[in-house]
């Protein structure tokens, strides 16, 4: 299924990564509550991979389908930025 630009409808749609940057001033705003909820969303993460995944993954073998991890989600912080190659509107998903 391909991803339509919501201005002018066009098919020609290019998915970039988007990472955000910060400076001095806002790691010492925010420097210690961004790592600790760091810490705490990788624990989580860990939790949902040891708990969950490893256990639908291994069914998923029995049965001979593939498995998406779930996990996967909380460790990738990217957003998704569409670029339209027709109109050149970016928007985000």
């Amino acid at each position: 299924m391909y991803k339509k630009c919501p201005k002018c409808g066009g098919t020609h749609v290019q998915l970039s990564q988007e990472r955000s940057k910060h400076g001095c001033l806002w790691f010492l705003l925010f420097g210690l509550k961004f790592i600790i909820w760091r810490i705490v969303k990788y624990c989580i993460g860990f939790m949902i991979l040891i708990c969950f995944d490893w256990y639908m993954a291994i069914i998923a073998k029995i049965r001979n389908k593939g498995y998406v991890w779930h996990s996967k989600r909380w460790f990738s912080g990217r957003k998704r930025l569409y670029y339209c190659h027709t109109c050149g509107y970016n928007f985000r998903e």
